[in-house]
């Protein structure tokens, strides 16, 4: 509950350890004694522990039988954990460390963690991966970079600390450290996908993020998801063979049809295949899944491939879809303007595009 009673509480009462377990845990408190006089943290507990209603039947204030506060602190955290992650029905409450608003609302925890730096790789890299699951992120990367100060890094915690980035909204230093992780461990495929996550969400990083995407299908090329992914970065890239043959395999395999139908009409008409990229338009028309862009794309291909008319009553649909958006803001011609240059490239002059933009706006 955050105040100064709440870690006795929790520890010693609300998670039902054996009367052995809480004398242990009340022993390793005890190691701490009186260390750092009139700046200890567990230098109140025994008044902590009478003010929540538990009889330790421990005397606190006795002296210390170590001379390192490091050590003592690092007992009382190992204990914790044993007691919670060993003990043969721990599954039947929930973990204290989920009870707790751990750390930063406990004093006692709350100044363990500031300690933790002078506790140990092994502690540290507990803490901090508590830390994160409780997404004190900030907390969590500060004690991963003191575990670098001591030795280099593992995979594990680099992982760990890009994550720590990411959830934090800083993609560069997250991507920094996920790639240092591949050196150390290729191919893990968590330390992949979160590198695809961070270029996905970078400005100018499409071909990493298509680089790393290959890897992820050349080594999981089950997950139907991966391939989806890898199709449309592929189209990003003006890839558009390479994309074709993983759309079909997603509409064959029955995975995301409306979409991968959309996306084979368009690398059809981007290769110059105006009458396949026109029968997937037909198929979503036919269904009632096309969007207002597919509309708009069936008019591309049926103009390219010499329909005008035809092209015109797919335009007109687009327009009507379009308007039915309240979420479109913009001027209902304005993705027709911005697909000019596709236009230009399947053959259709500046001055045809032109008109057909006025007879259009004549309908509106």
């Amino acid at each position: 509950d955050g105040s100064d009673t709440g870690f006795p509480r929790v520890m010693l009462g609300a998670t039902r350890f054996c009367q052995s377990d809480k004398y242990s845990l009340a022993l390793a408190m005890q190691r701490v004694g009186r260390l750092q006089p009139n700046n200890n943290p567990f230098a109140k507990l025994g008044d902590e522990l009478k003010r929540a209603g538990i009889d330790a039947g421990i005397d606190f204030n006795a002296p210390a039988p170590t001379p390192s506060v490091g050590a003592a602190y690092r007992d009382v955290m190992e204990n914790l954990y044993r007691f919670h992650y060993l003990y043969p029905h721990h599954k039947q409450w929930r973990s204290p460390f989920t009870d707790l608003p751990w750390p930063t609302q406990c004093p006692v925890l709350e100044r363990m963690a500031n300690a933790s730096a002078h506790l140990g790789v092994a502690f540290a890299d507990r803490i901090s991966d508590q830390m994160t699951r409780r997404d004190h992120y900030a907390l969590a990367l500060d004690l991963l970079f003191s575990i670098e100060d001591q030795q280099p890094p593992t995979a594990a915690l680099l992982r760990r600390r890009g994550f720590c980035f990411r959830r934090l909204a800083q993609n560069n230093q997250a991507a920094e450290a996920l790639r240092r992780a591949d050196l150390i461990e290729p191919d893990h495929r968590w330390t992949l996908y979160q590198l695809h996550f961070c270029y996905a969400a970078m400005e100018g990083c499409e071909a990493d993020d298509l680089d790393v995407l290959l890897r992820i299908e050349n080594l999981y090329g089950d997950d139907n998801k991966v391939v989806r992914d890898v199709a449309f970065a592929l189209m990003n890239a003006e890839r558009y063979a390479e994309a074709e043959q993983r759309l079909h395999k997603l509409v064959y395999l029955g995975r995301s049809v409306r979409a991968a139908t959309s996306a084979l009409a368009w690398c059809a008409f981007k290769q110059g295949k105006y009458e396949a990229a026109e029968k997937h338009y037909a198929r979503l028309i036919a269904a009632g899944t096309a969007e207002w862009q597919d509309h708009l794309n069936a008019g591309h291909a049926a103009w390219a491939a010499g329909r005008t008319p035809e092209a015109i009553s797919r335009y007109r649909a687009y327009i009507e879809d379009f308007n039915g958006h309240p979420e479109n803001t913009c001027e209902e011609l304005a993705p027709f303007d911005r697909d000019a240059e596709h236009l230009r490239q399947a053959g259709i002059s500046a001055t045809d595009i032109a008109l057909m933009r006025d007879t259009l706006a004549q309908t509106l």
